[in-house]
């Protein structure tokens, strides 16, 4: 059997219990409220909401800039622009860096072979070397090659002396080996000799009488 104060403890805990609140059934909980985001503006005017499209500051683009505010970036653009123009076609391009080349003898004589093989019956032109004497200093040069001009300016180039050419005799390689024979004494080095004696005799007179 409980006391007295038992059972006061007890009422007591039971007061302060939570107390529960129960729904009826045609009772709704209450709602919150929802907040409202401004509209968005359009560049034409019309009001759309920002949950439908994002700010036009906030839109990626993939144009690249065209920087036509700059002077020095319009004039850029203007001088490509005009470099575009004047260039010439790829097929044209490729015609002329091959004119640009200079031929070599020994690639002349390979395509001359080749073609001779290819086409059996028919002539062959020939080629006609020519001999030249350049004179750098005290000394000249006795050499054969197909396009002279072009010759003479390849040794411009890689020479830091001044050369002047001399002359150039018709013949080729049998020219420059009878002259090389003649002159064999005042040889310095290869094709060069040394401007002496009968050689500059001989180069005095206007080069006559090659030989070959």
């Amino acid at each position: 059997m409980d006391g007295p104060e038992t059972t006061q403890k007890r009422s007591g805990l039971a007061s302060r219990s939570p107390k529960r609140c129960s729904l009826s059934s045609g009772s709704r909980p209450p709602s919150l409220p929802v907040p409202q985001h401004p509209p968005h503006k359009t560049t034409e005017g019309t009001t759309v909401p920002r949950s439908v499209r994002l700010p036009e500051r906030d839109q990626v683009t993939s144009d690249p800039p065209e920087y036509d505010d700059i002077p020095e970036m319009a004039a850029l653009r203007q001088t490509v622009s005009a470099l575009e123009v004047k260039m010439p076609p790829p097929k044209a391009k490729a015609r002329l860096f091959a004119s640009a080349i200079p031929e070599v003898p020994e690639q002349r004589r390979q395509e001359t072979a080749l073609d001779r093989a290819m086409n059996p019956g028919r002539t062959q032109p020939r080629i006609a070397n020519k001999t030249y004497i350049i004179r750098c200093g005290p000394f000249v040069k006795i050499g054969m090659a197909v396009d002279v001009e072009t010759r003479f300016r390849t040794l411009l180039a890689s020479n830091p002396f001044d050369l002047e050419m001399v002359a150039i005799l018709p013949g080729g390689r049998a020219v420059e080996r009878a002259l090389h024979l003649r002159f064999a004494a005042y040889k310095h080095r290869d094709e060069w000799f040394r401007e002496e004696g009968e050689l500059a005799a001989w180069i005095a007179g206007g080069c006559q009488e090659a030989g070959g």
